[in-house]
């Protein structure tokens, strides 16, 4: 019965894992989308200035999510040495933090942008 239960808690401690890594790939993807649609020059000085800072931001809040990554992956390497983490999809359950289900692009930007630059 031992041995059920320590199976049991494994499969399920793997399984929030993945959904874990799976909800930061899906937000990586988002940010990596929104750094590379930000990325386009200034049109002006006091504006390129803000959105530069806004960049910095996002670039650093980009460095921790990639550790959280590293860290996420390590664990699940921890578990099951056979099973590969960068091969698990991504999820967008990760929104549900900033804003409702079914909200717009542009909310959803705003309050992603608002809370990553506080960070």
């Amino acid at each position: 019965m031992a041995l059920t239960l320590t199976r049991t808690r494994t499969q399920t401690t793997l399984t929030k894992l993945a959904l874990m890594v799976a909800n930061l790939h899906g937000e990586l993807e988002f940010l990596e989308g929104l750094l590379a649609q930000n990325s386009g020059p200034a049109t002006g000085a006091a504006e390129g200035s803000e959105a530069f800072t806004g960049q910095d931001q996002l670039l650093a809040h980009r460095q921790v999510l990639l550790s959280n990554r590293d860290a996420l992956y390590a664990t699940i390497k921890r578990f099951d040495p056979t099973l590969e983490p960068a091969e698990i999809g991504s999820a967008q359950d990760w929104r549900l933090s900033y804003c409702r289900k079914g909200a717009s692009v542009e909310k959803l930007v705003a309050r992603y942008t608002g809370t990553a630059v506080q960070k």
